[in-house]
């Protein structure tokens, strides 16, 4: 009998052992790849791409992405040796878990944007789990939280991990450089659509709009009239020259077809505004114009 407990126990003892070690089997993780870079004025595209071949791991590129680089890198991590590369190029890269079939990824700029816009929004810690719409919803704000999201329970929600690599800073300027075009492609849109309405009115509906827009320009901010002026002047002289003469010829064949009364009426108005400017300059400002004129009769007599 006790030779029968004696091996009981030890026959439970190596049931035992052998459940913890396949419990340690279980929990290793296989040994983490070591990264090797040695780059010099390489694209910075095609040492991530090394990088992501050595990982085995996938990594998205946005198209905005360029530039050389030049460094050293021996047995690093594979996030460390991504850190080291995109801060030589001040990039920026994410870890993403998608589904495996997304087809977001195959579209890396897009990809980029939906991840810029998804982690620039701020919401409370919240779960949604069901809802009668069949969308539902993680939301947290807490990295730690966030940090415990492992490989197995992505695969047990059908993820894969993917890294994305962008250039925010690129991309910011040029999402600005586009807004700025917008606005100048939205004003001259306006500018000719007002034009259109003001043909299509009748006399009397185009004198009215004169007046409302002579009122309106009272409340134009003061520096207004510096800027547009400030603006014209920046322009190429020569291309200003040959616009303003064109309107000008414009100008003078409207004025020139005008009845005799009405044309000396418009002559007349014009001459009272610039006695009543010249009576609003102060004498110093006066002088200053002088000089002006006289200078630019010179040059102009000079070069003739």
């Amino acid at each position: 009998m006790r030779i029968l407990a004696w091996i009981c126990v030890v026959c439970l003892a190596f049931a035992l052992a052998i459940g913890a070690t396949a419990e340690t089997m279980a929990a290793a993780k296989p040994a983490e790849v070591k990264i090797t870079v040695n780059a010099n004025g390489a694209k910075v595209t095609e040492v991530l791409q090394s990088i992501a071949r050595q990982g085995r791991e996938k990594v998205i590129v946005e198209s905005v992405v360029k530039g050389e680089v030049t460094l050293s890198l021996k047995d690093k991590s594979f996030e460390d040796a991504l850190s080291t590369v995109c801060k030589s190029n001040k990039l920026d890269w994410r870890k993403v878990y998608v589904g495996k079939d997304a087809k977001l990824i195959e579209q890396p700029d897009r990809f980029a944007a939906t991840v810029r816009l998804t982690t620039a929004m701020t919401y409370p810690d919240m779960v949604v789990s069901g809802s009668s719409t069949g969308k539902i919803g993680l939301f947290a704000k807490d990295q730690k939280a966030v940090g415990k999201f492992d490989d197995k329970m992505a695969s047990d929600l059908g993820l894969t991990r993917v890294y994305l690599v962008t250039d925010d800073a690129k991309m910011a300027a040029k999402l600005a450089e586009k807004k700025a075009d917008d606005s100048i492609n939205d004003y001259l849109k306006k500018s000719k659509e007002q034009m259109e309405a003001f043909m299509k009115m009748t006399p009397e509906q185009q004198e009215q709009a004169m007046m409302e827009g002579l009122n309106a320009a009272d409340q134009y901010p003061a520096d207004y009239s510096a800027m547009a002026i400030r603006a014209m002047m920046s322009l190429d002289p020569e291309l200003m020259r040959q616009r303003m003469a064109k309107q000008s010829q414009a100008a003078f064949d409207a004025m020139f077809g005008m009845p005799r009364e009405q044309r000396r009426a418009f002559f007349r108005m014009q001459m009272q505004m610039s006695t009543s400017a010249m009576s609003s300059m102060t004498p110093e400002q006066q002088q200053m114009l002088q000089d002006d004129i006289k200078a630019i009769q010179a040059e102009m007599g000079g070069g003739s």
